[in-house]
């Protein structure tokens, strides 16, 4: 189901950092994975990593490795503390996400998190790794947030 964007930014709903890919084609609020309320996909309850059952925040690389590298980009990139790697484009793991991604949401960059999920950040796009772009980011959360009603809400 797809939301209006009046209801996608409810001030009733926590504002979501990040979305976890399904094979289902689902994508799935970080205050569902993140808090250990989806346990069907994570049984091990809340992530170490868990910043009050959401995505930690975003800080640039440098602030988490010392050097840079192909799976996790130059010192400037923004970069969540629980991720593991970059993995490029959602256009190159669409199938990972079940195939029927939106033309919109292909740029989005992909982090493969320590608990081996993958997930985007709303706004910020693969060839613009240091900036979240706001006027997207409210854009992409309304795509993303097109399967709230089977998770519920976040």
């Amino acid at each position: 189901m797809w939301l209006s964007a009046g209801e996608c930014m409810s001030e009733k709903m926590v504002k979501t950092r990040a979305y976890f890919l399904s094979s289902t084609g689902e994508f799935i609020p970080d205050t569902l994975i993140c808090s250990g309320s989806a346990p069907t996909i994570l049984s091990r309850g809340i992530c170490v990593f868990s910043d009050n059952g959401r995505l930690p925040s975003l800080q640039p690389i440098g602030d988490h490795f010392n050097s840079s590298s192909p799976q996790t980009g130059s010192s400037e990139d923004l970069w969540p503390p629980c991720a593991m790697a970059q993995l490029g484009s959602l256009e190159r793991w669409q199938d990972a996400a079940g195939g029927n991604v939106p033309h919109a949401l292909l740029l989005l960059r992909v982090f493969k998190c320590v608990q081996m999920l993958l997930f985007v950040v709303p706004g910020l796009e693969d060839d613009r790794p240091n900036f979240i772009d706001q006027r997207k980011r409210a854009f992409h959360d309304q795509l993303l947030r097109r399967t709230i009603d089977r998770w519920g809400s976040s």
